[in-house]
């Protein structure tokens, strides 16, 4: 997923614990998400991306609405995959993978400068 073109508002990945990460929001999705601020000439509200799920998205005029909308869009999208027989990902295997991009390369520009 390309870089957002919004501000920055929540980014979450769930503990996978069966606690939610922000006690405020007791019914996050169980995959990580970012919320953004969507700008007025587009509407206002917010929007929820899923980056190990491509394409899903949502939005919603709060944040709490746009959790909801976001959780229902993760439902659609793993539905849609089962009818289809597409490859469902792992909640947080993105952000893992990204992580570990990030990290390998900061390990191999810190060797380089050495």
């Amino acid at each position: 997923m390309s870089e957002s073109k919004y501000p920055f508002l929540i980014s979450v990945l769930p503990s996978g614990d069966g606690s939610d990460s922000l006690t405020k929001f007791p019914n996050l999705p169980n995959y990580p998400f970012l919320i953004s601020i969507l700008p007025a000439e587009e509407g206002g509200g917010y929007l929820i991306e899923f980056p190990d799920l491509p394409g899903c998205m949502s939005d919603g005029e709060t944040i709490e609405e746009t959790i909801a909308n976001g959780k229902d869009a993760v439902a659609c999208w793993i539905e849609t995959a089962k009818r289809y027989g597409d490859k469902i990902p792992h909640p947080g295997l993105t952000a893992r993978l990204s992580l570990q991009r990030k990290l390998t390369f900061a390990t191999a520009t810190q060797d380089e400068m050495s």
